[in-house]
């Protein structure tokens, strides 16, 4: 039953959040967009406090994109919410440490950025690095992000040595 509950769950999570992906911007569309990340992101909460680390990968973008245009879960209870990009690097970083290839690389796009955190060019290479060994495994969309993050950090020597043949490679 819990196996068959969890599915369950999980194939609304993704429900919402491709529906509100859908969603147009204008008046009622813009309005259910919202709502339907909300409903996402709720559901995906629940199951991140359950470590799951597909709903921590999930968070991380519904943050780092302000789907629900600031209107988050948990912001009612607090005097300080927390920074959405704060929430992302956070869930991301979750996610990372689980193993999830694209965590990786998006935790290091937020680093290597300093969006949400102190800019970190070393730390975003390995994590573009771990998500190239890691994404091996995955889907070529996973490792081909990863491949081309890389790329650019060997093209520019952002926290690596510059090196042209890496990058081509």
């Amino acid at each position: 039953f819990r196996r068959v509950l969890f599915r369950s769950h999980s194939f609304y999570r993704a429900g919402y959040y491709d529906e509100g992906m859908m969603c147009g911007s204008e008046g009622d569309e813009h309005q259910k967009r919202i709502m339907c990340f909300q409903a996402a992101e709720l559901l995906y909460l629940h199951a991140a406090y359950r470590d799951n680390p597909y709903a921590h990968l999930n968070l991380g973008y519904v943050y780092s994109y302000d789907r629900c245009e600031g209107k988050y879960w948990g912001d009612w209870d607090t005097d300080r919410p927390v920074p959405i990009e704060e929430r992302a690097v956070a869930h991301f970083r979750a996610a990372a440490d689980a193993g999830l290839a694209e965590a990786c690389y998006k935790l290091g796009d937020l680093l290597h950025d300093g969006r949400g955190c102190e800019m970190s060019l070393d730390e975003a290479f390995l994590l573009f690095k771990r998500a190239w060994e890691l994404g091996q495994r995955d889907k070529p969309v996973v490792w081909g992000s990863a491949a081309l993050r890389l790329g650019r950090a060997f093209e520019e020597g952002e926290g690596c040595d510059q090196s042209f043949e890496e990058a081509l490679a």
